[in-house]
């Protein structure tokens, strides 16, 4: 069974680094190529995103990727 938790954590690391960015979301849609819409639900844990969409953030928010998975945030 999936652990809709992990896609959670992983949806509100993103956006506390986007946020702390000052980012919008289309801003980070922009930098990382993934649309938008997409993008929104990536942060609210409403898809399992692969492992090359979440380097494509990673790296547009100037972290590793280890960082976005590895979050201990709470949902």
């Amino acid at each position: 069974m999936k652990d809709i938790n992990v896609l959670e954590r992983i949806g509100q690391t993103i956006r506390t680094h986007r946020l702390e960015k000052g980012w919008s979301q289309e801003q980070l849609s922009e930098k990382s190529g993934v649309d938008r819409s997409f993008l929104g639900k990536i942060e609210r844990g409403e898809v399992n995103v692969s492992v090359l969409t979440l380097c494509d953030i990673a790296k547009a928010l100037s972290v590793n990727f280890q960082t976005l998975i590895n979050s201990q945030h709470e949902a």
